[in-house]
């Protein structure tokens, strides 16, 4: 059997998922008692077991009361030391396969502790000088409701999907969950594991939207803890839509080049360069600039830029992707670039609405490059310029 120790670490391992503790909704507290069976396998070379089961425990009164008993297939007599918040509290005699120890009780109980069982051989029928293990019985009584962690607010990309509840009791509890309020059943169809800490919604359980889950402990007493109405979320992938590709640059060495890729459903955007090879682009201070943003900026560009081609990955948040088309950069060497003509701003060689929507896609990020009237700023005045010039159909 695992301890209650082991229950209470995957406990803490769900603190990442789940959030506070739950009260108790039973009206008055009450002791309930439960039988645990212990096999324990040994860890010492001599009659020290080593090896213990630990318990934990809240209990809402000082007092706690248990009775240990060894297995009839026990092989040598056992005695037990009971350790209480690893400070050893109390120690049995030794009992013969079969027998169990008096009702030990143990005060100063109230609020959390744990109780660690070591179990102490001694020489006669298997035992020859060393204890290779015990095998038991552990009957607990404690006054305590079922500790049942809050669940905490999850999105969904599609079913099946599986939500897990916290709960640490000393003694077995009775699980429920509930979907907007009401108690689920399992149907093998859409719901299983309604009445255990593990839940799976399959397709059709739930549609698009909100709703809430709900767990719920009961102990055998009848005491119950229910976690709170915790929203979760089912999300239609809608894959992401790219409303606008990125388009060929020509730029001069020692200039820049500005790529942009827009899109729907975008909640995170990756460059890359040199396709069907793809190599990640990552910002680089002074050359790169925006590698995971819409906009993409080269500058202070060399010759060895020249034939470079990128696109860009859009995701959305349930990591479906779409892929735009490549742009490719062309660069003009020294000398052959000559004066600048605002008017042919994407310098294809043409002026028409190509230039004003290359112009305006850098004039609205702020690129140096808008700086049509090279008074060192992108403002109004170089809109202006670039008008100018292009409706007279040059330069």
């Amino acid at each position: 059997m695992s301890s209650l120790f082991a229950r209470c670490l995957a406990s803490l391992r769900c603190l990442a998922l789940v959030g506070g503790l739950s009260a108790a909704t039973a009206a008055e507290a009450q002791i309930c008692c439960s039988a645990f069976s212990v096999s324990m396998d040994c860890l010492a070379d001599g009659q020290s077991c080593g090896s213990m089961p630990y318990y934990s425990i809240n209990s809402r009164s000082d007092e706690i009361r248990f009775t240990l008993s060894a297995s009839a297939t026990q092989c040598s007599d056992v005695s037990f030391e009971i350790y209480i918040d690893g400070f050893l509290n109390h120690v049995t005699d030794f009992i013969s396969p079969g027998g169990s120890t008096a009702e030990i009780t143990v005060a100063g109980m109230t609020g959390s502790h744990y109780m660690a069982i070591n179990a102490v051989g001694r020489v006669g029928g298997c035992n020859t000088g060393v204890l290779q293990g015990w095998e038991g019985a552990l009957q607990l009584c404690v006054d305590q409701a079922p500790i049942v962690f809050d669940l905490m607010p999850l999105t969904i990309c599609q079913l099946p999907a599986m939500f897990f509840a916290g709960v640490d009791a000393p003694w077995p509890v009775f699980n429920n969950w509930y979907l907007n309020g009401v108690a689920l059943a399992d149907d093998g169809v859409t719901v299983i594991g309604s009445n255990t800490q593990l839940l799976q919604l399959l397709p059709g359980a739930v549609s698009p939207g909100d709703f809430t889950l709900e767990f719920e402990a009961v102990s055998n007493c009848g005491e119950v803890t229910r976690s709170n109405a915790a929203v979760m979320t089912l999300v239609e992938s809608v894959p992401p839509i790219i409303t606008l590709p990125p388009e060929p640059q020509t730029a001069c060495v020692g200039g820049e080049a500005t790529f942009r890729c827009e899109s729907t459903n975008n909640s995170l955007q990756v460059w890359y360069r040199n396709p069907p090879s793809p190599i990640i682009i990552l910002d680089s201070p002074g050359f790169i600039e925006g590698a995971n943003t819409d906009t993409l900026r080269f500058t202070n560009l060399s010759e060895f830029d020249d034939g470079l081609e990128v696109f860009s990955v859009i995701f959305n948040d349930c990591g479906t992707t779409a892929v735009s088309t490549a742009a490719r950069l062309t660069v003009l060497p020294e000398g052959s670039c000559g004066a600048p003509c605002p008017a042919d701003f994407n310098q294809d060689g043409g002026v028409d609405g190509a230039d004003i929507d290359s112009f305006f896609g850098a004039w609205e990020a702020g690129d140096t490059g808008a700086d049509v009237n090279q008074d060192g700023g992108v403002d109004g005045s170089d809109i202006d310029t670039f008008f100018t010039a292009w409706e007279a159909g040059g330069c």
